[in-house]
């Protein structure tokens, strides 16, 4: 079941680069460059077999699945982060 399960650190990049629209800004939040952000979101659309954003020029779009899969891995990293506070 976990082979396949993307890790904290590239869910954590997908959040980001959702929240903020952007794979620069999202590099800036993580302190990675542009570059790793894109290759981890890559790597995450060929683990979960679709795309999770629309590219076009600067501008990224999640696509309805990654609407779906912001959802909820938004809610488990907040949930993640209430319970270490906790």
């Amino acid at each position: 079941m976990l082979k396949n399960m993307p890790s904290a650190k590239v869910l954590q990049t997908f959040e980001c680069s959702a929240r903020l629209g952007s794979f620069t800004l999202a590099a800036r939040e993580l302190f990675l460059t542009q570059s790793a952000i894109s290759r981890q979101i890559k790597g995450l659309e060929e683990t979960l077999g679709f795309e999770v954003f629309i590219r076009d020029n600067n501008r990224l779009t999640l696509t309805e699945e990654g609407q779906v899969f912001q959802q909820v891995v938004s809610k488990a990293l907040s949930e993640v982060s209430s319970a270490v506070e906790r």
